[in-house]
């Protein structure tokens, strides 16, 4: 090592012992943010208004003492736990500045923020809310549900306060995502805390349960029904029954009669000088079936005055 480098190296040493000799010889004050919690013993109250997660805390002290104290609270191992009563009705600043003092007695407390934490305790309510399932199910190709999915239990209790509880109506699970799916399925799915500290759910999951069939499609000619149609004329569609095709599964397919089925051509919106075709709509359908489709799904029509006797 040359004499540049073994100067270099000398003058970086002194200057890092006169800063160490500095701080413990001079006092200094800094502003830290420590992390708190609220703890009270209650089966039957909570804290309705929000809490501060942390305060700002002024100290003075040794600048050794400090420094150590600041990489401390870096690495997040300080924490006050301030202990409360349901008699209280808010958390004075004298209380806060006493007892961090107390768990801090090498340094000075100067200030705190905030230096008043007010304190709303309410009644602890419960409420049964349905589960929601949130699903993203992807079936193999020509495959579908055979019935509903199963959730068990379907239904969860909710405690907290009454002014979330008044709000909330249901609980929602985590997305369920399956892909490729041709066969029954069961398991676990979790369930969304609610977002709020205001609330507890009494359980942490359910049970899902649904099985898998294969599709198949149908079809039935369908007499097409007309509404609203005025009395003074007499109407005449070309055709007068439409073709209706749709998927269902196996399981269904000679459950599903034409009965089941209604289509609808109504008048109410069409102009009778102008127009000569009106689209058709389904208007009752099973709920097994899916991916309906109507040849045609217009028909023409053609009017003719009624011949008064």
């Amino acid at each position: 090592m040359d004499e540049p480098e073994v100067f270099i190296l000398f003058l970086l040493l002194s200057t890092f012992i006169w800063f160490i000799d500095q701080l413990s010889r001079n006092d200094l004050s800094i502003n830290m943010e420590i992390p708190v919690t609220f703890e009270y013993q209650s089966d039957k109250l909570i804290i309705e208004n929000p809490l501060p997660k942390q305060f700002r805390v002024k100290v003075r002290g040794n600048g050794n003492i400090l420094s150590k104290l600041y990489l401390a609270n870096k690495a997040e191992r300080l924490r006050f736990d301030i202990d409360l009563s349901p008699d209280n009705t808010h958390v004075e600043g004298d209380y806060l500045f006493n007892l961090l003092q107390k768990q801090l007695p090498e340094v000075q407390i100067i200030s705190i923020h905030p230096d008043n934490v007010p304190l709303s305790f309410v009644q602890i309510d419960e409420k049964k809310v349905p589960v929601k399932l949130v699903s993203d199910i992807r079936f193999y190709p020509q495959y579908s549900l055979k019935d509903v999915i199963l959730l068990s239990p379907d239904s969860v209790t909710v405690s907290g306060a009454a002014s979330y509880l008044d709000t909330l109506a249901y609980i929602p699970t985590y997305s369920l995502s399956l892909e490729n799916i041709r066969t029954t399925q069961k398991g676990t799915i979790s369930l969304k805390k609610p977002p709020t500290r205001l609330a507890q759910i009494s359980l942490s999951q359910v049970s899902y349960s649904f099985e898998v069939e294969e599709i198949t499609e149908k079809s039935f000619l369908i007499p097409i029904t007309l509404r609203n149609v005025p009395d003074s004329v007499d109407f005449f569609l070309f055709p007068d029954k439409t073709e209706l095709s749709f998927q269902l599964g196996i399981s269904n397919y000679k459950d599903v009669t034409q009965e089941m089925f209604e289509v609808m051509a109504d008048f109410k919106k069409v102009n009778l000088a102008t127009d000569s075709t009106i689209t058709l709509h389904i208007t009752k359908v099973p709920p097994m079936v899916k991916h309906l489709q109507l040849k045609p799904a217009k028909v023409s029509f053609l009017i003719q005055k009624k011949i008064v006797p």
